[in-house]
């Protein structure tokens, strides 16, 4: 986001200003001519599709904004680290092979990498892609570090008969983070036709299928047990909302004997563990 008109006074009411953020993220970054650490992800970009230019994401801290939210970082710690994340930029032919390595991995792997000149620094905050503060034309790149790749991925990126939709499906299923989804999207390792995909677009892609795909499931769940979480897990049948429960707390906590906590609901492999808990003291 780029805001020419109150210039960082703060006029447009959000909580915090993109320009003043990016200018203490830039103060103690210097450019650099070559990299050597760890790349966990990719970016391609969509300007001048289908001829477009990619390259590795370059940094040493989590790529991963659930790691970010586990460790309860702050707005101006994730610009931080994006401020010093590097994005290589090349054209395609010449990275394929390194991109689609790291993009089926699920750790970050080692790299090498000289770029043609020193890398310019622009960080630009957008409404879908995590903003990166430094870019630069690659010249050589090297993946260092060997790939591990859950069965499931392996097994889904080898069979080119599965469609691109089935296959964020199935992976989704299989518990695989939706980030690394899209980068095997973007990477073109899924569907029966498979080419690279711009970020944004691939981002979009698995975004809808499997919202649309949870939309469906939700259509379909019984409504027998409702579930809280109100500082524990509570189950307790819709029929009887306003019981007391088993352990005399008022509401929540109830369940009847025959209700519906064996059917599917919201989440299907809860069994009410501490119901049967509470009832056998």
């Amino acid at each position: 986001m780029r805001c020419a008109e109150c210039k960082g006074k703060g006029m447009c009411g959000l909580p915090r200003c993109p320009i003043v953020s990016r200018f203490h993220a830039q103060a103690a970054l210097k450019p650099a001519s070559s990299y050597q650490g760890s790349s966990p992800s990719i970016f391609i970009g969509s300007y001048g599709w289908p001829d477009m230019h990619g390259g590795p994401l370059l940094t040493n801290d989590s790529d991963s904004p659930p790691d970010w939210l586990d460790r309860n970082l702050g707005i101006e710690e994730i610009v931080s680290i994006r401020a010093r994340t590097i994005s290589g930029r090349s054209i395609l032919p010449s990275v394929a092979d390194n991109l689609q390595e790291i993009a089926r991995s699920t750790i970050p792997l080692d790299v090498d990498v000289v770029f043609e000149k020193p890398v310019a620094f622009s960080l630009n905050f957008d409404g879908t892609i995590a903003p990166v503060g430094f870019t630069g034309p690659v010249k050589k790149m090297e993946v260092l570090g060997n790939a591990r790749v859950e069965r499931v991925v392996d097994r889904i990126i080898s069979d080119t008969d599965v469609g691109a939709a089935d296959a964020c499906k199935a992976l989704r299923g299989s518990a695989i983070d939706v980030y690394q989804i899209a980068n095997l999207m973007t990477a073109g390792l899924l569907g029966k036709r498979r080419t690279f995909v711009p970020t944004r677009w691939a981002i979009t892609a698995v975004d809808d299928t499997l919202s649309i795909q949870l939309k469906k499931e939700i259509a379909h769940y019984q409504q027998d047990c409702l579930y809280s979480c109100p500082g524990r897990l509570e189950v307790r049948d819709d029929r009887d909302l306003g019981a007391p429960d088993t352990l005399g707390r008022g509401r929540g906590g109830y369940c009847a004997g025959s209700g519906g906590h064996d059917k599917k609901g919201i989440f299907p492999d809860f069994r009410c563990l501490l119901l049967r808990k509470a009832r056998s003291v």
